[in-house]
């Protein structure tokens, strides 16, 4: 019986530890299992990020400030109604007021108007020159160029008024002054053009030297040149001057 014990003894033991080897490789192998989903996700590319889809408002914005710069470059500035710079520009700032581009777009249309307002002051159009002054103030009122375009267009406005009192009153006839009627020479009309050839002869009968008073160097070479065609055998002596009033002064004839 004793013997019958101690042969069962090994036994017992070795299929113990048959169990524990067993036990050990289930769980290398759970844990093997466990690890392989981790791996694989571990393997797999990282998913890009969407790209981030376009404002509606920002693209707007661009869509309109490209319609406003083909408006600018094509002059229209503040007409046709609704399809202009201007509009374009001020439709941008209401929903985006810090908007830089829009900002400097209506700076840009005001620089444009002055200058219109310059070249309008300087062709005697002093009406048209107030117009564009008055556009150019309400595409950018605190542009610092205004004040001064204005202020030059009241002096010329206040010349004008002076010099049609001038005109409106009665003109004592002079020996030696041709006084041209301002109308006729705007018009380059045919009686303007009699009267400076009649002029000229008179300048080469009498030998005399003269003054062109005229409003403009272009005017005061239409008239030489006018007067010249009547005496192309005679060389003329002239200087010419500018005045707000166009009249030939004969220089040594006395009054």
């Amino acid at each position: 019986m004793q013997h019958s014990r101690e042969l069962c003894q090994p036994r017992l033991e070795w299929a113990s530890v048959n169990c524990r080897v067993v036990m050990l490789s289930m769980r290398r192998l759970c844990f093997c299992l466990l690890l392989v989903p981790l791996l694989a996700a571990c393997t797999q590319p990282m998913p890009l990020p969407k790209p981030s889809e376009p404002d509606p408002q920002q693209l707007w914005i661009q869509q309109m400030l490209v319609a406003a710069e083909l408006a600018f470059s094509e002059n229209r500035l503040m007409i046709p109604v609704n399809d202009n710079a201007f509009d374009r520009y001020r439709q941008i700032l209401d929903i985006a007021p810090d908007n830089a581009e829009a900002q400097l777009g209506l700076k840009k249309i005001c620089r444009r108007y002055l200058t219109l307002a310059n070249e309008a002051a300087h062709g005697g159009d002093l009406v048209a020159a107030q117009r564009y002054v008055d556009r150019a103030r309400k595409a950018d009122p605190s542009y610092e160029a205004l004040d001064h375009m204005e202020s030059y267009l009241d002096l010329l406005v206040e010349e004008q008024r002076k010099e049609r009192a001038r005109q409106a009153k009665p003109r004592v006839s002079k020996k030696n002054e041709y006084w041209l009627d301002v109308a006729a020479v705007n018009a380059r009309s045919p009686a303007m053009v009699a009267q400076l050839h009649a002029i000229a002869k008179e300048v080469r009968a009498l030998d005399t030297r003269f003054e062109i008073i005229a409003r403009s160097d272009p005017e005061g070479r239409w008239i030489y040149q006018t007067m010249r065609d009547a005496v192309s055998d005679y060389r003329l002596r002239a200087n010419l001057e500018r005045g707000n009033a166009p009249r030939i002064i004969l220089i040594d004839v006395q009054e």
